[in-house]
């Protein structure tokens, strides 16, 4: 994001398509309704970095906005992540070393 100065709904609106055609491409099917069950620790982060980036977006908090992006990239991201390794281990409880904390 190079859009440090001002804040510019364009390009807020930019970069989140831009991240979500990201998650898109890493996105696996089933992935959300098991970690609904398995992990609701990851689908509250998950709410709670979508509420971080509506909450920096309706004040119009730029680097707030920025640090918000990130981390629900990083929510996401560490979700596919658990999905995929349960799939692959059919253990699907184990999974302490995917966290996701606020930045």
């Amino acid at each position: 994001m190079n859009w440090f100065r001002h804040f510019s709904k364009y390009e807020t609106f930019k970069e989140i398509r831009r991240i979500n055609d990201t998650l898109n491409t890493i996105y696996p099917p089933g992935s959300f309704s098991w970690t609904g069950i398995n992990r609701p620790d990851l689908m509250r982060h998950a709410r709670a970095a979508e509420c971080a980036v509506d909450g920096a977006y309706l004040s119009g908090d730029t680097q707030g906005l920025m640090l918000a992006l990130k981390w629900y990239q990083e929510v996401y991201t560490s979700i596919f992540k658990a999905f995929q390794e349960s799939q692959q281990t059919k253990n699907r409880n184990t999974f302490p070393y995917f966290s996701c904390k606020p930045p």
